[in-house]
């Protein structure tokens, strides 16, 4: 169970990229868990499990640890609903995207679209908060997940050098046993392109004739197209299951299409190696969409590049049983120890966001796209 950065994906450039931290941090972050305690949402049971040889004496204490503890349930009632409830007043500090540095960008991206160097391409910014060390990332978590943007790929991820809160919406690839032949693997991805927002006033037919225009589905199926091609090589037949469905979310309306396929003399791992990192991050084609991006998004920081990290990248599970979840890490905060901006009194914070930008594409339009994808995770400091 982890986390891979963006720039562990294959085209991804290194070369001069600036680090975000003093210290390198791993691009790949994988913990093998041998014991797990399992909490079940729907039966509200807990459970203990574990995959070590002659594990029955640490299960059997254990358990009757947890009989004695009595582990309350946690309810939305115990948790803040704002990081502001954590620290004093005035000690969060917010370093917001320059509008006329994404403009730039965006003007650079139709450069190269109106040349015919990319169809598409996913112009990404980020947005930095300082905090207090008293505010916990757990605390944090709990108010994403309970109370601003509860999602179906949430997840929290502590390491010795970094932090994710992710309450991601958009799973990247699974691979699981088929249902029907078990001796099968079946892998799914589920791409997202296309957002609008769920603020209460506007209904799912709303959303549907407001995301089912020339623009949003170009993006969607150039998206398709692109991840139909990665996934050509190891299976049998791609199947595209959904084009274009509209999911509703808590604060938007998403634009989503499945893409499946059975594997044919290859294992989910390859797939997952070879995918990276995910089209809807990058822009189509792929490879010369990830090399303009490397120097377009320095234009922010006035660099010859610079990095993305854990956004935009993916954080899932692989198990003993060779099945795995992964999502993509966007709508999510991050923390590295060794940030170069923390200092003695604060610590750092990021928030990626991003949209695909086509030839299609309204500038302001695009900003408050990006605007509102912030939001998401911006909202636990409301």
């Amino acid at each position: 169970m982890g986390l891979i950065s963006y720039e562990e994906g294959k085209h991804v450039i290194l070369d001069n990229a600036r680090s975000i931290c003093h210290q390198d941090v791993p691009d790949l972050k994988l913990l093998f868990i041998e014991r797990f305690l399992i909490f079940d949402h729907t039966t509200q049971n807990w459970a203990l499990l574990s995959i070590k040889m002659d594990d029955q004496p640490w299960l059997t204490t254990f358990s009757e640890k947890l009989v004695k503890s009595h582990i309350p349930n946690l309810q939305k009632s115990d948790v803040p609903e704002s990081v502001k409830e954590l620290c004093e007043d005035g000690l969060i500090k917010f370093d917001f995207p320059d509008r006329e540095a994404y403009r730039k960008q965006f003007e650079a991206c139709q450069k190269h679209l109106h040349s015919g160097d990319s169809y598409e391409l996913c112009l990404t910014t980020q947005l930095k908060i300082k905090l207090p060390y008293s505010v916990q990332a757990w605390e944090m978590y709990k108010i994403l997940a309970l109370h601003k943007n509860p999602s179906p790929y949430s997840s929290f991820m502590a390491f010795d050098d970094c932090v994710l809160l992710s309450s991601s919406p958009e799973r990247f690839l699974c691979w699981k046993d088929d249902e029907v032949d078990r001796k099968k693997k079946v892998v799914e991805l589920r791409p997202i392109k296309g957002t609008v927002k769920n603020d209460g006033s506007i209904t799912s037919d709303m959303a549907q004739s407001l995301l089912k225009t020339p623009k949003e589905m170009g993006e969607n199926l150039m998206i398709v197209d692109l991840i139909r091609h990665d996934l050509n090589p190891f299976v049998k037949k791609v199947d595209v299951s959904a084009l274009m469905t509209v999911e509703k979310y808590k604060t938007v309306y998403q634009l989503v299409s499945v893409i499946k396929g059975e594997l044919h003399n290859s294992c989910g791992w390859e797939v997952l190696a070879e995918s990276l990192p995910p089209g809807s991050m990058t822009g189509a084609p792929k490879k010369r969409s990830i090399e303009l991006l490397h120097d377009i998004e320095a234009l922010q920081e006035g660099m010859k590049s610079r990095r993305r990290g854990i956004y935009s990248g993916v954080a899932g599970y692989w198990s003993i049983t060779d099945e795995a979840d992964w999502s993509v890490t966007i709508r999510s905060l991050f923390h590295y120890k060794h940030d170069k901006e923390n200092s003695e009194q604060e610590q750092v914070w990021r928030i990626g966001a991003g949209g695909a930008i086509t030839v299609l594409s309204d500038e302001a339009a695009e900003w408050d796209e990006m605007s509102l994808k912030l939001s998401s995770a911006l909202q636990i400091f409301k």
